[in-house]
Parts: structure tokens; sequence; C-alpha cells
């Protein structure tokens, strides 16, 4: 039985892909930052679900305690998936730093917290594998969003 982590798990990609494991008979963990879109996620593909919690991503310091929480309940971990983002004000970054830094934080600097955590997990368990999203936007640039497009190329140089 497959044992699967998925960070981000109310996106539309990562709810698609948990009812993929859920049918294939694979146990799931879920972190999200929507509580309620997470309870319901969780209640439709119950039994699978081991457990889940919704956070913040953006608090840099509470992603490696919920890392760490779901590979101690599910003992190993075969797959993690990180598939959260944020799309952003494209305009309002462009003036305001605050707007800039929220879509770098939560496209990039997030997802490298939970990389080093997910790692660091998987490094002790001796196996596992991590596939993370990132966007088209990281690799060919639009006037609409080059913010979170440059987070998310960021992102993926990172991987």
């Amino acid at each position: 039985m497959r044992r699967v982590l998925i960070i981000g798990a109310t996106s539309s990609i990562a709810q698609g892909i948990a009812r993929l494991e859920h049918q294939r008979g694979s146990q799931l963990y879920l972190l999200a930052r929507d509580r309620d879109k997470l309870e319901g996620l969780s209640a439709q593909l119950a039994p699978s679900v081991i457990g889940y919690e919704a956070l913040d991503f953006d608090n840099l310091e509470a992603n490696a305690p919920a890392i760490e929480q779901a590979f101690t309940q599910m003992g190993t971990i075969d797959l993690v998936l990180i598939a959260h983002g944020l799309l952003g004000n494209q305009v309002k970054s462009e003036e305001d730093l605050n707007e800039a830094l929220r879509i770098t934080q939560t496209n990039y600097l997030s997802v490298m917290s939970q990389l080093l955590s997910v790692t660091a997990c998987l490094k002790s368990q001796d196996s596992g594998h991590i596939a993370a999203i990132s966007s088209v936007a990281a690799v060919r640039g639009r006037p609409r969003n080059y913010t979170y497009g440059a987070a998310k190329s960021a992102l993926s140089t990172y991987l």
C-alpha cells in the first residue's frame, strides 16, 4: 500500500491526485491552508486519509513540525507531492514590496522550507520520492504575472 503526503491538498490538481490515489488504495496525509476545504476533502476520501492538518505555509517555522508529524503518523511515506501556490496581485506587486514578498514567500520560500524537512525525513527512511508543481510561468514570463513567474522559476531552479 502506497503512502502519500500531499502538501497543498486543496488545490485543484492536488485534489485530483488525492482522488486518484484514494482509488488506488493509497493511504493519504493531507496538509492545506483552508481548513473547511481540507475537512471536506478528508471526509470525501475517508478512510484513505490517515491524518490532515490546516496550516499557514508562509509561517516557515510551522512547516517542519507539520511534515514531521505526517511522517510520524504514517510511519513511512512513499511520495510527497507539493502542490500549492499563490498568484497574488501582479499590479500591486509592482508598487508594493510586501505584495511581491508575499508572492515570493508562498511560491518559493515556503516550498523550500517544506523541501528541507521532506528531504530530511526521506533520507532518514532511506526511500521515497518528491514531486513538486511549478508553473509554465517559470519558463515563459508574462507581463501579467511576472512576480509569480519569477518565484516559480526560483522554485524550478531549486528543484
